[in-house]
């Protein structure tokens, strides 16, 4: 089973998360990086790819973006089985 890291991580705070309701989106639909991604996996059992996300929270009764993410994750370790 292949492992999970973050290779690289950048996290901008620009407002309080103190709302019980967050939403936290994570959007790449690029299909020809995910299907790069993959085929470097498949050959070389490991990849990486760098998405980025977002955290909206309620601030002062409007919602806003309150923190932005960019990692880079890798997937390392091969199996065949």
């Amino acid at each position: 089973m292949p492992n999970i890291v973050v290779s690289k991580g950048e996290i901008e705070y620009l407002a309080p998360v103190t709302s019980a309701n967050i939403i936290a989106t994570c959007e790449n639909t690029d299909k020809t990086m995910w299907d790069e991604f993959l085929a470097r996996y498949e050959q070389k059992g490991s990849a990486k790819v760098c998405l980025s996300s977002t955290i909206n929270s309620e601030v002062n009764g409007v919602e806003q973006v309150a923190v932005k993410f960019k990692g880079t994750y890798a997937l390392i370790g091969y199996s065949s089985t």
